[in-house]
């Protein structure tokens, strides 16, 4: 690196933390590679640690790809981790417990999901990929456990990509940085070509592979599994998530991070008026999995549907060409993971949550359209 890149990224970083409210942050090329280091940094290599079934395919994943063994939990209906009906056995071998707050929303739940991963000295790693800036109680997400993993979201960080870690362990952040400078690298412009050339390669012979759109099965069952194979290698195989940030790139963090408390009052703005509009004009039809809240960032509305008119609802989001992206499927049921995982308990509330909930954008339109439509 040039000394004016790391410059740059030690003042990203000490921003960060400020920011977060830790002693360091390493930043990444990508959540996932933030995650992967972490584990890695914390001796998780060979260990099982709990995580939820209802997340992102990307974590376990990474978590398999660092070396550690994914243990599905079940979550309540307020999307977090249902510690309940974790059997003793299971979490005593269980070495940390990876605690996620979907859609920008850390659930009430976050306390006692602490408490349990206390009293069974699970090492506790906060996923805070779609929570940039969330708070929880007068802390922010992300400043909690052992470590913290961000993704910076393209809803507060346009144009940008990255990752970060959060820790207060000296030990943490001294093994992360070492882990980072031989991971990373900083690529030119042949290798950022290649990269995006083979990446959409992958992702269009995946989608051969998959049902036809308008199926039930996010991830299809074993005899249709060619696609998420193949889109499965692409995306682990794919090194543009270990790309170092450019010097532009960093300088647009730092802009962002400045402006942010602005950035997310204009959000919150716009998630009222959306969420006032479902109650006056969706009552019983949509109802929102969190209430309002300031210290919610808010990367999706989460709304579960009536079941009686889930199929209208679904076909009169895509007649207004309202994307119904980060809608997870069960991991438990996905048969990448089978040989590679555990379960902790049947993902009967996943299942339930994943047929009847919507994650709406958060977006303009959105109060155009639910204030002159009505099913």
């Amino acid at each position: 690196m040039s000394s004016n890149l790391t410059e740059t990224l030690e003042y990203f970083e000490e921003r960060l933390a400020q920011f977060i409210g830790v002693k360091h942050t390493i930043v990444t090329g990508s959540g996932r590679a933030a995650l992967e280091i972490t584990l890695k940094s914390l001796g998780l290599e060979g260990k099982s640690l709990l995580c939820s079934c209802f997340t992102c395919s990307i974590v376990p994943q990474t978590i398999i790809k660092a070396g550690a063994y994914p243990c599905f939990v079940d979550i309540r209906k307020n999307l977090s981790s249902d510690t309940d009906n974790i059997p003793e056995n299971l979490s005593q071998r269980c070495s940390a417990l990876l605690m996620n707050y979907l859609y920008g929303c850390p659930t009430d739940s976050v306390e006692e999901i602490s408490d349990f991963a206390q009293q069974n000295e699970l090492i506790i790693i906060e996923d805070v990929a779609q929570s940039f800036g969330a708070e929880i109680g007068n802390r922010k997400a992300g400043s909690i456990g052992e470590a913290g993993i961000f993704s910076f979201p393209k809803v507060f960080f346009p144009l940008f990509r990255g990752g970060c870690i959060a820790t207060n362990r000296d030990d943490v952040a001294e093994e992360a940085r070492a882990l980072r400078a031989r991971l990373q690298i900083s690529p030119g412009k042949t290798s950022i070509i290649q990269t995006n050339v083979r990446r959409k390669a992958g992702l269009l012979i995946s989608n051969v592979y998959r049902p036809i759109k308008g199926s039930k099965y996010l991830f299809p069952p074993q005899s249709k599994e060619w696609g998420n194979t193949i889109y499965y290698y692409f995306e682990t195989t794919t090194p543009y998530h270990y790309w170092n940030l450019t010097e532009n790139e960093l300088e647009m963090g730092i802009s962002t991070l400045e402006s942010f408390a602005y950035l997310k009052k204009i959000r919150s703005n716009l998630v009222k008026d959306i969420l006032l509009q479902i109650d006056e004009k969706w009552n019983g039809i949509l109802t929102p999995v969190f209430p309002y809240r300031e210290e919610y960032v808010y990367s999706k509305i989460p709304v579960l549907m009536n079941p009686s008119q889930g199929e209208k609802i679904k076909a009169f989001l895509q007649s207004h060409r309202i994307m119904q992206e980060m809608n997870y499927r069960p991991l438990c049921n996905n048969s990448l993971f089978f040989k590679k995982s555990s379960i902790c308990s049947p993902c009967v509330t996943s299942s339930y949550i994943s047929q009847c909930m919507i994650p709406l954008p958060v977006e303009p339109q959105m109060t155009q359209i639910f204030n002159k439509c009505v099913l």
